[in-house]
């Protein structure tokens, strides 16, 4: 099965606009383009991580890593395959197939894409609750097999 066939066509559409966008912006602005992509998608992180916070204590859920994960604000698609250790303060995330990434490789607009890898998590973790760190391990650029994340709430 190619790429493209496990796609989700909403993902493939926004992986798709967002590299296209970033890659104008920088090719227009240079340098500063690319330090206006990482701040715009660190304030969409943080704005999307404060939305999640305030699902999960409309719930009257604790801001955990775990309900982080079970509030998320996106559906998890199908089209990512994903192995999860989720505990109510951490969880350890090896992504085998990330569809957005796929969409940026696919487009060749990887590098701009990366940007958008670099900064969500972290501004979404912040977001969410400052307390919780995100780290990033490795990624597929990195010519790893998976993207391997790990959220920890430090108490």
């Amino acid at each position: 099965m190619t790429k493209s066939a496990r796609q989700d066509p909403n993902l493939n559409l926004f992986a798709r606009l967002f590299a296209i966008m970033a890659k104008k912006v920088i090719e227009k602005f240079g340098e500063e383009g690319k330090e206006a992509v990482r701040e715009a998608v660190r304030e969409f992180g943080e704005s999307r991580g404060r939305d999640i916070a305030k699902k999960t204590q409309e719930a009257g859920e604790p801001l955990t890593v775990e309900n982080y994960l079970k509030f998320y604000d996106m559906a998890r698609s199908a089209s990512y395959e994903v192995e999860s250790e989720v505990s109510q303060n951490h969880a350890d995330q090896k992504f085998k197939f990330c569809p957005i990434w796929a969409t940026f490789e696919e487009e060749g607009l990887a590098d701009y894409g990366y940007i958008y890898c670099q900064e969500i998590d972290t501004a979404l973790a912040k977001g969410y609750n400052p307390k919780v760190k995100f780290r990033h391990y490795h990624h597929f650029k990195d010519g790893k097999p998976d993207c391997h994340m790990d959220f920890t709430l430090d108490e």
